[in-house]
């Protein structure tokens, strides 16, 4: 540690005036600073001098409270709407519509195009889907609240 006193002291200095740096910070610093000294030395000292910085733990969410999925008794009581999309081979990109009835678990309408946008009100307009626009202006919220549907993400 005697042949060391340089290296403690611009270490010393470093840490002091930033204290937030690692020892890479200061390693890197030091050579710009044009000191000789390789890696294993300043970290050898920096470590026997206590100056190596608490790693940061990786933040954890809580627990999500699971709900158990209600499955109605009856047909056409829920419905799912969900969009899904891909690429083809070729690259060209397409999306699904699809609507689902939750108490059997059947398909109703599965709608697929390279871009979706006036086909949806023509599906939700056809006989059996309760008529009426859904996605206009307001989106789907203002169509739950005329008809009292509840909206689940």
């Amino acid at each position: 540690m005697v042949r060391d006193g340089e290296v403690i002291e611009a270490l010393q200095a470093l840490v002091e005036k930033h204290n937030r740096w690692g020892f890479w910070m200061c390693f890197h610093r030091l050579k710009n600073m044009g000191y000789p000294w390789n890696h294993k030395r300043v970290c050898r000292v920096y470590t026997a001098r206590g100056l190596n910085r608490r790693r940061k733990t990786k933040k954890r969410l809580p627990k999500r409270v699971q709900h158990p999925l209600v499955v109605p008794a009856v047909p056409n009581a829920v419905w799912s709407i969900d969009f899904m999309h891909d690429t083809l081979y070729v690259g060209r990109r397409f999306r699904t519509f699809n609507v689902l009835d939750d108490g059997v678990r059947e398909v109703l309408d599965i709608e697929i195009d390279t871009s979706l946008s006036g086909e949806l009100n023509e599906v939700l307009n056809r006989p059996g889907f309760g008529g009426g626009s859904i996605f206009q202006e307001k989106g789907v919220m203002s169509k739950s609240i005329r008809y009292s549907l509840e909206v689940r993400e």
